[in-house]
């Protein structure tokens, strides 16, 4: 069976001030996004915001058949 790449996200998490969680999602993430191309773009979300990023997540979604 063949696998064809539908798309691509990135979900930052950043912590507020107050302690609570942030959630962003960015979408139309390129198919070959590199893994430090994708910590990259953590490290500026936090520069951009001033706030410190815990985690970023990179979902696919692929077509099987």
């Amino acid at each position: 069976m063949a696998k064809t790449w539908v798309k691509s996200s990135i979900g930052a998490i950043t912590i507020e001030a107050d302690g609570s969680e942030r959630k962003r999602t960015f979408n139309n993430i390129r198919a070959d996004a590199a893994d430090e191309k994708i910590a990259t773009f953590g490290n500026i979300l936090s520069t951009l915001t001033g706030q410190p990023t815990s985690q970023v997540q990179l979902t696919s979604v692929n077509s099987v058949g």
